[in-house]
């Protein structure tokens, strides 16, 4: 399990209701969710593994990936 929290870098505030998701390349495939109320969104991968996470369109991050991954936007 790999839990992406997102927080506004203005206010230092979790952003609730954005698409969050992770693209692994090799076999992986794609798996989505959205932020809840604490900005978290907890998407079901297997670790260690590697790929590319993308939060609202933009990609926000890419390599090896953690249980727990806090992002500013």
């Amino acid at each position: 399990m790999i839990t992406v929290q997102v927080i506004e870098n203005r206010n230092g505030k979790p952003v609730k209701g954005l698409k969050v998701y992770i693209c692994r390349p090799w076999g992986g495939g794609l798996k989505d969710a959205y932020t809840n109320a604490d900005g978290e969104a907890p998407i079901n991968f297997d670790l260690p593994c590697k790929g590319e996470i993308v939060v609202d369109g933009k990609t926000v991050y890419e390599g090896d990936m953690k249980a727990y991954m806090k992002f500013y936007i």
